[in-house]
């Protein structure tokens, strides 16, 4: 059976909540860059607030971000990336910690993102965040 033949058979109340549906989830989803994921997601994987993580530069699909310790002011350097709704992250020099580590993931619902990291044995960290925390940092 054809697509044209299956959106005929449905109903036009059908076909126009399924539209309505895929357009609200593109919509949610753009309201968070890269950028704003990869923040969130490093303060909850390395168990910091979000004040201390910042942008150090954005290349193609690659995100740098940095620690600043406020006890020493040293700095360490990460790099991130987003794969679907999954966040891959290393030290600059190191390997991706979605391998060893714990497995990333985010939702981005409306003007909330959430972070949730999952551990080997099964543990889970999620922290939420706001869009206007996100822009302010």
């Amino acid at each position: 059976m054809t697509l044209s033949k299956i959106l005929v058979s449905l109903s036009p109340l059908a076909v126009a909540l399924v539209l309505a549906g895929c357009g609200d989830t593109a919509q949610t989803q753009s309201k968070f860059s890269a950028i704003e994921i990869c923040k969130a997601s490093m303060a909850t994987a390395l168990q910091h607030d979000l004040s201390t993580i910042s942008l150090v530069d954005k290349n193609g699909k690659l995100v740098y971000v940095s620690y600043t310790d406020p006890a020493n002011a040293s700095q360490n350097i990460y790099r991130c990336r987003l794969d679907g709704d999954h966040v891959l992250w290393a030290p600059t020099k190191g390997q991706w910690q979605n391998q060893t580590e714990g497995k990333i993931s985010f939702v981005a619902n409306y003007n909330q993102l959430t972070i949730t990291e999952t551990a080997a044995d099964g543990k889970q960290v999620t922290n939420e965040y706001k869009l206007s925390q996100l822009k302010s940092s």
